[in-house]
């Protein structure tokens, strides 16, 4: 076998274990974010329970709001949405009224969602 191909079979083999790597990481981080998530509906839910309806922003359930965060908390009349964006393009959508999450690309969370009304929260 030459020494070209080995280089690239090298370099080759190099890069698809950066890319698992990279993959991965994303992976756990997500992982984390969505675990995170479902902490907070609970506790959005509890707030409803206790008070009769939801939360204005995420801080009266103890979350400061941050910029540069990964969540975003809309509350309409009757439900809330919470999403995050999970990599470029990328976001899971949580609606209170469906009690399902929903993966999707932004320009259609864009469309969904209008942001204006959208509040940053990081956990304290």
């Amino acid at each position: 076998m030459s020494n070209r191909i080995k280089i690239l079979i090298t370099v080759v083999l190099f890069m698809v274990i950066v890319f698992a790597i990279d993959k991965y990481m994303v992976y756990i981080e997500s992982k984390k974010i969505l675990e995170e998530s479902i902490i907070i509906i609970k506790k959005v839910e509890k707030f409803k329970n206790e008070k009769g309806f939801y939360p204005n922003s995420l801080e009266d359930i103890g979350y400061k709001i941050s910029e540069g965060d990964f969540f975003f908390y809309q509350k309409e009349i009757n439900h809330y949405i919470i999403y995050y964006n999970n990599g470029v393009g990328e976001s899971n959508i949580y609606d209170s009224s469906a009690k399902k999450w929903k993966y999707t690309l932004v320009p259609t969370v864009l469309q969904i969602i209008d942001c204006s009304g959208c509040k940053y929260m990081k956990h304290v």
